[in-house]
């Protein structure tokens, strides 16, 4: 089985199904030693990937936050239906997995954000 293959199951699947193959071998010509515990190791750095994937993907959001959170007070100019809109952030958050900022009591993606200008106070 190919690792990427692997990549679409889950580990409980592919349990099943490497039981499932154990019981059914044929008892005259046993599966090879070495290939079931290739696959075996192979499942683990499937797993063991996917967790790094999703521990990264959970520092990425909470940096991005941050990011967010610095821009509050920032007068930033963001793409919208309506062209490009300017306005000062008031707050910063996660909306639907999404984390962004709100300008005008409208929450606006921070990939959305084309510009950023000083913070009001700091511009004066």
């Amino acid at each position: 089985m190919s690792t990427s293959a692997m990549s679409s199951i889950s580990s409980e699947a592919f349990m099943k199904l490497f039981v499932t193959q154990l019981q059914h071998q044929d008892p005259t010509s046993p599966t090879d030693p070495n290939a079931m515990m290739t696959q075996l190791a192979q499942m683990t750095q499937v797993e063991k990937l996917d967790s790094m994937s999703q521990s990264f993907g959970q520092a990425l959001s909470v940096e991005r936050l941050n990011l967010a959170r610095g821009l509050i007070g920032s007068e930033v100019t963001f793409s919208s239906d309506n062209g490009a809109v300017t306005g000062v952030v008031e707050k910063a958050g996660v909306n639907r997995g999404t984390v962004g900022v709100v300008v005008g009591g409208r929450f606006v993606d921070i990939d959305s954000i084309l510009l950023v200008g000083p913070a009001l106070s700091q511009a004066s």
